[in-house]
């Protein structure tokens, strides 16, 4: 197993870097300037770490507050796992996932069906509020008054490739922004209906909706969008608003998008298959007609900067956080991993994720055969390690 750091950035800080000053340095426990540290030296460190590991988040946390709900009742430090949902201490949110996969009919996308699935899968999120189990009264007293969801969509990259638009075109680009801008309409409407039936949020009067004259709404927030790469693999499509992935392509080889495509075209499927097994790039089967690869541009051959401009664009029109895991490949540099954060920064977003390919997996497989040769308490000698005899448990 394997878990993500995530670490917060205030815009006093970036302000910091920028100038190439010094940075105070707080105690968390007082509050208290410890000591003066030089902004650039303690970011270069950063991006290091987060080079190395493979693997890390940013938050950039006063643009993540400055759209928040509802700020009269403190400051949000943290999110979910992905930086999806955003949420103060103790608070709690129902959330779901729409499949846009499913919104392509007769050619095109079917905006009268998405309408109506979002409708439902609102009620149907604010029904989870109601009827779930809370671990402890101060989660279920803030999560009840404030009743955030985190309505996400996933087969974004499925729903262009079937539409024939490229993922890093400004076309898609601005389908984004329509699509988005869409979903956060339809929500408020249907959260607002459910605010009519079964009064809005307790603290909807101190809410920044309430200063922005909207309706009484039953949800502080709605729609957010995070990877989602269980569930697509659930769905047999991409995952959230992610590029194309080789797995994604072969998931389903029976009866794909790719090979819906490649059946009208009248290609030999089962060889260009196992050559995308094989070759993990479709640019180099030359059978494959341009228009096909251009739509099904998988997500290493996509720049980071046309990643990032998308999360941008969905998350303009995202009332929680718009998040994404920016796919690295084996040659990037810390000094590459400096300027995606400052370009993920200055494209507005709330925080970023990143990986970079292969280097954690390496790792891993080095420390167990240590750990085998060693006797180590990891791995114990005789290939058992000590468990309880019973286990408690809920599934919620």
């Amino acid at each position: 197993d394997s878990f993500q750091l995530v670490v917060g950035l205030s815009s006093h800080f970036m302000r910091c870097l920028k100038k190439q000053t010094t940075f105070p340095l707080a105690n968390p426990r007082n509050g208290n300037t410890a000591r003066f540290v030089s902004a650039k030296k303690l970011f270069d460190d950063l991006c290091q770490a987060i080079h190395t590991s493979e693997n890390g988040g940013i938050l950039f946390l006063d643009e993540l507050n400055r759209h928040q709900p509802t700020p009269s009742l403190g400051r949000i430090e943290a999110t979910s796992p992905y930086g999806a949902e955003a949420l103060l201490e103790n608070e709690g949110s129902a959330m779901g996932v729409i499949n846009l996969s499913n919104m392509f009919e007769n050619n095109e996308f079917n905006e009268e069906r998405f309408e109506i699935v979002t409708d439902l899968a609102i009620r149907f999120l604010d029904n989870v509020l109601e009827l779930n189990y809370y671990v402890s009264p101060e989660i279920r007293e803030l999560t009840l008054n404030n009743r955030k969801l985190g309505l996400s969509l996933t087969g974004f990259a499925e729903l262009l490739a079937k539409m024939g638009i490229a993922y890093d075109s400004e076309k898609a680009r601005n389908f984004a922004g329509f699509l988005m801008k869409l979903f956060l309409k339809r929500s408020r409407q249907a959260s607002m209906a459910l605010a009519q039936q079964r009064g809005p949020f307790k603290n909807y009067s101190h809410s920044y909706l309430a200063q922005m004259n909207l309706a009484p709404m039953r949800n502080a927030s709605l729609i957010t969008v995070m990877p989602s790469p269980t569930i697509s693999k659930v769905f047999s499509t991409s995952s959230g608003m992610e590029a194309l992935g080789v797995d994604d392509l072969l998931l389903n080889s029976e009866n794909n998008f790719l090979v819906s495509k490649l059946k009208k075209e009248s290609l030999d499927v089962n060889s260009i298959l196992q050559k995308l097994k094989h070759t993990e790039d479709l640019d180099l089967i030359k059978e494959i007609p341009e228009k096909i690869r251009l739509a099904f541009k998988l997500n290493q051959k996509i720049s980071y900067r046309d990643q990032i401009k998308m999360q941008a664009a969905f998350q303009k029109y995202t009332d929680n956080v718009a998040s994404r895991v920016i796919q690295l490949s084996k040659k990037t540099t810390w000094q590459d991993v400096y300027q995606i954060i400052m370009f993920a920064y200055n494209s507005k977003c709330k925080g970023i994720q990143l990986s970079r390919e292969g280097y954690l997996m390496k790792e891993l497989k080095k420390e167990k055969k240590q750990s085998f040769s060693q006797g180590s308490l990891l791995v114990p000698q005789n290939g058992q390690s000590a468990r309880a005899n019973l286990f408690f448990g809920r599934t919620l």
